[in-house]
């Protein structure tokens, strides 16, 4: 045997070693790639309003319907039309994620859920609904009863008349019966 023979047969499992590094490397670049893509495919999904009744909030099935109905009634599908999501007023962190996926692992919530109560600068902070008390009055002046007046000095909240999730009402009418019902 001579030395070239000798060099192929002792170069042979370093071959087959660096053959199997290689597809090894191969194999993990691929999960890699794919890892990647689930990743940033979960996290666009997770920015869509199905995808709030579909993994973890069941509970929310109602209000993704809502989302989703086209009923003028209701704010929340009169915001869908204009393309915004849940997680513009819902933000949360992964603190919120977590104690959320517990609670609805454990069971740990009431049906139908509590209405959540909101201040008026979520609304008009300049970023959604960037108008002044005084134009809202102006702009509901037509009315018998302006709920946007000043008139109530101790004064109404968005919430008052106006619900995300169930049908709006007007906050007048409950004292004026011949107060304007809102469409």
């Amino acid at each position: 045997m001579d030395t070239r023979e000798k060099q192929n047969d002792a170069s042979a499992p370093k071959k087959r070693r660096m053959k199997k590094q290689y597809k090894v490397a191969i194999v993990f670049g691929a999960l890699m790639v794919t890892f990647v893509a689930l990743c940033t495919g979960f996290f666009v999904w997770h920015e869509q309003p199905g995808f709030c009744s579909t993994i973890c909030h069941v509970p929310m099935a109602p209000y993704v319907e809502g989302y989703a109905s086209e009923d003028p009634s209701l704010l929340v599908s009169t915001h869908a039309d204009k393309e915004v999501t849940c997680l513009e007023c819902h933000g949360s962190n992964i603190g919120d994620q977590l104690k959320e996926g517990m609670s609805w692992l454990s069971g740990g919530y009431d049906l139908p859920l509590k209405k959540r109560k909101f201040d008026d600068s979520m609304c008009l902070n300049g970023s959604c609904h960037d108008v002044s008390v005084e134009n809202l009055a102006q702009s509901t002046e037509h009315l018998k009863y302006n709920p946007h007046s000043d008139y109530h000095k101790e004064g109404l909240s968005c919430n008052s008349c106006h619900s995300m999730h169930g049908e709006s009402t007007n906050a007048c009418a409950s004292c004026h019966s011949d107060a304007t019902k809102l469409p």
